[in-house]
Order: structure tokens, then sequence, then C-alpha cells
């Protein structure tokens, strides 16, 4: 997995923290092969500033950077292939960071440090993308990753945060799906509509919810929480799809967990783990040749 070191972002973030500005508006419009842009907005305390980037070729690449900014927006948009795209927000409130890329072979990566009521999008169009969210340190934040095509990957990183959502939706063949979230609120859901999917979701702290619904075949969906009053949801259909969830308490206490799987098709497979007390668990199962083993 290609994704920038965090002491890259951190140096990049503050390298340019002794200008003095306020109300800036940095708009880039490019056209052509190997190209590079760079935008910087890290200017303590300034309001309402944008960063827009448009790019239309190949081999193009794309940085932002906005440091302690309330309602700012960051927007990066690459028609071709081979692009990157890099935007960094940190320290600020009510901020949105966007990524949209059509074609082939592209990679988006959003990171949202002490961010408070901000969101991060990527939208891809194509195949053989790969996408990456990061958010930590903050509450209220949102992420959603977009992916319509083949061969797609997408990742979302929420760390010590409060009430964080977390959204991955793809539509294709041969996708995979990440959600990791560690904080107390949080809410993740993947849908995918294709064949050969994989999705995974874990959770940890108090008070989460997790959703994955296929639509397809050879379809893999594993939840992991380990925290208290969390609830897990699965939903299958298709041809050999496999379900697995492991519900414990936070640092290995129980909790009132719940967890509910639906499958419909032939050769499905569903396991469900809870140690703890409280909990309950559900299974439906229609087809041929399903397995399920709950042990509680």
């Amino acid at each position: 997995m290609k994704i920038l070191p965090l002491a890259a972002v951190a140096a990049l973030i503050t390298s340019a923290a002794f200008v003095s500005a306020a109300e800036n508006t940095a708009n880039l419009n490019q056209s052509g092969a190997g190209n590079t842009a760079n935008a910087d907005q890290s200017v303590a305390g300034t309001l309402n500033n944008l960063i827009d980037q448009t790019q239309d070729g190949s081999f193009n690449d794309a940085q932002a950077v906005q440091e302690q900014e309330n309602n700012s927006s960051i927007y990066q948009v690459q028609n071709g292939a081979y692009n990157e795209a890099y935007s960094y927000q940190w320290s600020g409130s009510d901020n949105v960071a966007s990524i949209y890329q059509d074609g082939a072979g592209n990679e988006g990566y959003t990171y949202q440090l002490m961010e408070y009521g901000s969101s991060a999008t990527i939208r891809q169009t194509g195949f053989a993308n790969t996408a990456h969210t990061y958010q930590a340190q903050g509450s209220d934040n949102s992420a959603t990753i977009e992916q319509t095509g083949s061969f797609h990957n997408g990742s979302i990183y929420q760390f010590a945060s409060f009430n964080a959502d977390a959204s991955i939706i793809q539509q294709g063949q041969g996708n995979a799906a990440d959600i990791d979230q560690a904080g107390i609120g949080h809410e993740a859901t993947i849908i995918q509509a294709g064949g050969m999917n994989t999705a995974n979701i874990e959770q940890a702290d108090v008070g989460n919810s997790a959703l994955i619904d296929q639509d397809g075949w050879a379809n893999n969906a594993t939840i992991q929480q380990d925290a208290w009053y969390s609830e897990a949801r699965v939903y299958q259909a298709g041809v050999g799809n496999n379900a697995t969830i492991y519900q414990t308490g936070a640092y290995g206490y129980g909790g009132g967990h719940l967890a509910i799987t639906n499958q419909q098709g032939t050769l499905n497979e569903v396991l469900i783990i809870q140690s703890g007390y409280n909990e309950t668990a559900i299974t439906t199962q229609v087809g041929t040749g399903n397995t399920a083993t709950i042990v509680q």
C-alpha cells in the first residue's frame, strides 16, 4: 500500500507555517502530461480559503495543504491516467477535502489531523484506482470513498476521535475495502456491488456501529469489534460468500453487542463469536450448502 509517511505530511504542513496571509484563493488548470501542481495555505487562523486544482492529461501530480483554517475547501479534479492527488488539512474545523479522479491507475490521499466537523471525499471512476483517507484526533468528521470500475482498493483510517463517519461504496469487480476506527460513537459502512469483493471493518472503544452490504459472488466480509455497546450487520447476496464477525468488549471485557447476518445464495458461510454479556446474534441463510456457527 503506497501511502505518504506521516512524518513527510507533518514536514510538508509545518514547512510554510511562517507565511502570513488571509482569505486567499488558489486556482490551477493544467492540460497535458507530466504536470505537477502544489498549493499551500498554511497560515494559522485564516478563514474561508479555497484551493482548486484541475488537471487534464497523464502523469499529473497535485498537492494541497491547509493549516489551522475554518470553512476552507480543497478540490482536486484529475482526468486521465496515472494521476496522483494529495490533500492535507491540519488543526481546523468545518473544512472540506475532495478528490475527483476519472481514468485508470489513479491514486488519491487525504489527511485530516485534529479536525472538527470536517469531511474528506474521494471519488474515482475507472480501474486499478487506489484511495486512502486518514483522520485522527478530531470529532464529528466524515470520510467517504466512492469507486466505480474494476480493481479498486479503498481504505479509511479514523483514530483517537469522536462521532466519526466512514463510508466506502464500490461498484465493479475485484474491489477491496478496509475501514479502521478507534474512538467513541463511530459509524462505518461498506457497500459493494460486483464480484470477488473483500470488505474488512475493525472498530475499537465505545458505541460504534458497522455495516457491510455485498451484492455479487465470491464476496468476503469481516467485522471485528473490540468495543462496548457496538453493533455489526452483514448482508450478502450471491454465491460463495463468507461473513465473519468477532465481538468483544473494550480491553477484553464484555458488552451489549448485536450481530446480524443475512445471506442469500449457495455455499455461504457465517461465523459469529461474541464474548461478553447482553449480546444477541441473528443469522438468516437462504440457499444450499450454507453453514452458520455462533459462539457466545
